[in-house]
């Protein structure tokens, strides 16, 4: 239905609305050792990475269009 509305546009479109997401690590512990799973960032012009590990009570806003895993 969005599309059907705004069409399809690149994020950050001038006069478009703006995606973002939002990850929120929900669990009252986490055992990094055991279960691992750290959302992982990739900057494009560098090829660096960043890893954002589970923490309880986290919450990570970001821009829809940063590539990540």
């Amino acid at each position: 239905p969005w599309t059907d509305v705004y069409g399809r546009y690149p994020n950050r479109l001038r006069g478009k609305p703006r995606f973002m997401s939002c990850l929120v690590y929900l669990n009252d512990e986490w055992n990094a050792d055991t279960w691992g799973a750290p959302t992982r960032f990739l900057d494009h012009p560098t090829n660096l990475f960043y890893d954002v590990h589970p923490k309880p009570g986290r919450c990570v806003i970001m821009d829809q269009d940063v590539s990540h895993t």
